[in-house]
C-alpha cells in the first residue's frame, strides 16, 4: 500500500521530512499510481465530464419553451343585479368573465451550433485526457528508467571501488617484495579515491532520481521508492526514420486538438452571428355573459 500526500500539507520539523518508509515498486505499479494520483489528469478529467453536462443542456434547447399565461375575472356588478333581479325571466346571479391567454415560443438559429460546440468540446476534452495521460505516463516511465540507471551506476562504482582497493593491495604487495615501486602505490591510491569519489556522486544521483520518482507519484515527504523491476535488454527500435515521424503523427492527440479547435471557432462564429427569433405572443380574450341559478 502506497500512501497518497496530501497537498496542504508542509512538513515544519525535521522528522516530519525524514525517510521512514522504504519500499519497492514496478513500473506498472508506478504508473497505476501516478495516473491515480496527477492532478492534471484529475483535472482534465472534470473537465470533460462538465463538457458532457454542457452537451446536455444544449440538447435540451432543441424543444421550445412555451409559457401559458391565463386571468379569469368575474364581474358582478349592483346596477345588473338589480335589473336581472326584477327581470320576469331571471332567477340568479349575472357573471361577466374574460379569459386571457398567451403563449410564448423562444426559438433560436443558433441551436443547433451550440449543439456542434458542445459535442466537439467533449471531443477535445477526450483529446486533452488522453494527452496529459500519456505525458504522465511518459514522465513516470523516464523517472523510472533514470531510476534504473542510476541504480546500475551505483553497483558499477561499487565494483570500481572493489578493483581499485584491490590494485592498491597489489601494488603494496609488489613494493614490500621489492617488484614494484613508491610511484605505483600512489597511483593504486589516487584510483582508489577517485572511485570512492564516483561511487558518492551515483549514490547522490540515486537518491535524488528516487526522491524525482517519490514526487511524481505524490507519495509525500517520508516515503521513498526503489525500482524493483530488473534491467532487462529490450528489442531494438527497428523504424527508419519516415516511418518513426508517420507514427508520431499519428499518436500525437494534440494535433487532433488544433483541428477540433478550429471546428469550435468556426461554430462561434455562427453562434455570434445567429439572430435570436422574436418572443411570439398569442393573445385570446374570452368574455361571458351568463346566469347562475
Amino acid at each position: 500500500v502506497y500512501p497518497s500526500f496530501n497537498p496542504l500539507f508542509f512538513p515544519t520539523q525535521p522528522e516530519e521530512v525524514s525517510t521512514e518508509n522504504i519500499k519497492g515498486i514496478t513500473l506498472a505499479q508506478a504508473i497505476e499510481l501516478g495516473q491515480e494520483h496527477n492532478k492534471e489528469l484529475q483535472i482534465a478529467r472534470l473537465n470533460l465530464e462538465r463538457s458532457q453536462q454542457v452537451l446536455e443542456e444544449a440538447l435540451a434547447g432543441i424543444y421550445p419553451t412555451i409559457g401559458v399565461e391565463g386571468a379569469f375575472t368575474r364581474n358582478d356588478s349592483s346596477s345588473r343585479e338589480l335589473s336581472i333581479a326584477s327581470s320576469p325571466f331571471s332567477d340568479g346571479d349575472t357573471i361577466s368573465t374574460t379569459l386571457t391567454s398567451a403563449i410564448n415560443l423562444y426559438t433560436g438559429g443558433r441551436t443547433q451550433a451550440e449543439i456542434r460546440i458542445a459535442q466537439e468540446q467533449i471531443k477535445l476534452n477526450e483529446l486533452d485526457f488522453e494527452r496529459v495521460k500519456e505525458e504522465t505516463r511518459l514522465n513516470i516511465s523516464t523517472d523510472y528508467y533514470r531510476l534504473q540507471s542510476a541504480d546500475a551506476e551505483v553497483g558499477i562504482q561499487q565494483q570500481a571501488v572493489i578493483d581499485a582497493s584491490q590494485s592498491l593491495r597489489d601494488a603494496e604487495l609488489l613494493e614490500e617484495a621489492g617488484l614494484g615501486t613508491r610511484f605505483d602505490v600512489l597511483r593504486a591510491k589516487v584510483n582508489l579515491a577517485d572511485a570512492n569519489q564516483k561511487l558518492v556522486r551515483a549514490i547522490a544521483d540515486q537518491k535524488v532520481a528516487r526522491r524525482q520518482l517519490t514526487q511524481r507519484l505524490s507519495l509525500g515527504e517520508q516515503v521513498e521508492v526503489f525500482a524493483a523491476d530488473k534491467i532487462l535488454i529490450r528489442n531494438q527500435w527497428t523504424c527508419s526514420l519516415e516511418e518513426s515521424i508517420i507514427k508520431s503523427y499519428r499518436n500525437r492527440s494534440e494535433l487532433e486538438q488544433f483541428l477540433v479547435q478550429n471546428t469550435i471557432e468556426e461554430q462561434q462564429v455562427i453562434v455570434e452571428n445567429s439572430e435570436i427569433k422574436p418572443q411570439v405572443n398569442f393573445f385570446a380574450n374570452y368574455d361571458f355573459l351568463g346566469v347562475l341559478d
